[in-house]
């Protein structure tokens, strides 16, 4: 558009017309905003607090002011106050209280030109504590589901298997281990890391040192071992004859990597006598297995008890 075009367009009505509304407006405004009114604004809170102490109650963290003045200084106020926020100064007193009167006095001091008409605190209560630290184990929760024949070759590792947690003195000592959210996995044929999540503190005045641990877990295909073993009799009073059977086959599933290592040393199945009686009308203990290696799983044998006989043998 050239400066005659510009020219022509101010000498119409409709330029007239937007400019007279301008005017106006602009004038409108100057009386407006020169009246008094009321507005209620947000103020944040933040605390200073002396090195080495803690909240053992989160205060409030913002405040609720109800400001009256002219349009200007509230509209000046507004877009001062959403860049500001109240500071209170904390001592190394355990227990705290900042009254409504010094409350309005601070605020006045960041608003001059308005005049504070009502908070919706009347005071502040703060009760401090000193900050400690401790150092709990992390309890795992998991939901693991192995294709078959796969299963875990050792127990999961869990790196660190213990965080540090920080805050008052009073809530810490209440705390002995923290717990992740569940580790759930599907369908697992291999070897696999996975970050794991700590539970958020529920207060907020208890810090955790990490938010997360890592799981590794070492997988490995299982098959089934069957192994004839000699039941061992623990406590047999000496009228004792025999047993029958005198050796049961037991089966279990084992890792690949355990397979030919594995043993019947490895076992014992037992049964105790030493509350039988020797005229006793009933013949049968049934049989315990008293020995076997951690790294097996569903261990199972048959027959489940032994028959045994004192004095003659029939």
């Amino acid at each position: 558009m050239t400066k005659n075009d510009l020219f022509s367009f101010f000498k119409t009505d409709r330029a007239i017309l937007i400019l007279s509304i301008g005017i106006a407006f602009f004038f409108w405004m100057l009386v407006k905003m020169s009246h008094q009114y009321r507005t209620i604004q947000t103020i944040p809170i933040q605390y200073n607090i002396p090195l080495g102490k803690s909240f053992l109650v989160t205060p409030p963290q913002q405040i609720n002011v109800t400001f009256y003045g002219k349009g200007w200084d509230l509209l000046a106020n507004f877009f001062y106050t959403s860049k500001n926020f109240l500071l209170i100064n904390l001592s190394e007193s355990p227990e705290q209280n900042i009254s409504r009167g010094e409350l309005k006095d601070k605020i006045k001091r960041l608003t001059p030109s308005l005049q504070v008409e009502d908070l919706d605190q009347n005071g502040l209560a703060v009760v401090l504590e000193d900050l400690t630290l401790k150092k709990v184990p992390v309890v795992l929760h998991h939901q693991l589901a192995f294709e078959v024949p796969f299963q875990l070759k050792d127990s999961l590792l869990i790196q660190p298997d213990s965080v540090l947690i920080e805050g008052p003195s009073s809530l810490i000592d209440s705390v002995y281990e923290w717990h992740t959210v569940v580790l759930a996995k599907n369908d697992i044929k291999a070897n696999f890391r996975a970050a794991v999540a700590l539970i958020p503190s529920s207060n907020p005045q208890l810090k955790l040192e990490a938010k997360a641990i890592f799981v590794d877990a070492v997988v490995e295909q299982f098959t089934k071992k069957s192994i004839f073993l000699p039941v061992q009799v623990k406590n047999a009073p000496d009228s004792l004859k025999r047993i029958y059977p005198e050796k049961v086959k037991l089966s279990c599933v084992v890792g690949l990597s355990r397979y030919q290592d594995l043993s019947s040393e490895d076992f014992e199945l037992s049964v105790d006598l030493s509350n039988v009686a020797p005229n006793t009308g009933n013949n049968t203990a049934a049989i315990s297995v008293t020995k076997q290696p951690a790294y097996v799983q569903g261990i199972n044998f048959s027959p489940k008890s032994v028959v045994f006989y004192f004095g003659e043998t029939e």
